[in-house]
């Protein structure tokens, strides 16, 4: 992880989380320092990490996310969070469905289809959700290199410009690539 030192909390936290690498007594429950915040709910959760106010201007302010990232998040409850951050974002709500069939080869021929169902429960980390809702303004994260040579890396934070029936214009945040 890398921390640039601009202010007392970022310093405090430096030392926090390099005390829990190198004091074995840091090990099982840890207190957490005053300056993390903790809340209880995932409403307080997305209030205090994306403020309503600051949803509201989405779509005019291409900075708005630049500075905010969710550092992990767990499977089980990251599409709650997406979907709460789409219903308080102003705009048209776009949504797309995964295809849901399966290219049988030849070998296969016999074999039962699966129900499209079956195909929209899958749920893994490295797949896209089977229904994406998506609003202009919105931050998104790459899954695959596209073009590492223009910044376009799994991993990449970038914000939608742009939603056409077949794709999406979409803007590196922060870096230099904007």
């Amino acid at each position: 992880m890398r921390i640039i030192e601009t202010s007392a909390n970022h310093q405090e936290f430096l030392n926090f989380i390099t005390g829990v690498e190198r004091n074995p007594q840091m090990s099982g429950n840890l207190p957490i320092p005053d300056m993390i915040s903790t809340v209880r709910s995932m409403e307080s959760f997305c209030d205090s990490v994306y403020p309503p106010e600051l949803l509201r201007n989405a779509v005019k302010d291409p900075n708005c996310f630049t500075s905010r990232a969710i550092l992990a998040f767990r499977n089980d409850t990251v599409h709650d969070f997406n979907n709460r951050l789409m219903d308080h974002m102003f705009g048209e709500l776009h949504v797309f469905h995964a295809a849901n069939t399966v290219d049988l080869n030849e070998q296969a021929v016999e074999a039962e289809p699966l129900a499209a169902e079956v195909l929209q429960s899958i749920d893994l980390a490295s797949l896209p959700p089977s229904c994406l809702k998506l609003k202009i303004g919105a931050p998104v994260i790459l899954l695959r290199n596209f073009s590492p040579i223009n910044g376009l890396c799994n991993g990449t934070r970038l914000r939608i410009m742009e939603i056409g029936t077949n794709y999406l214009k979409v803007a590196i945040l922060g870096g230099t690539w904007d």
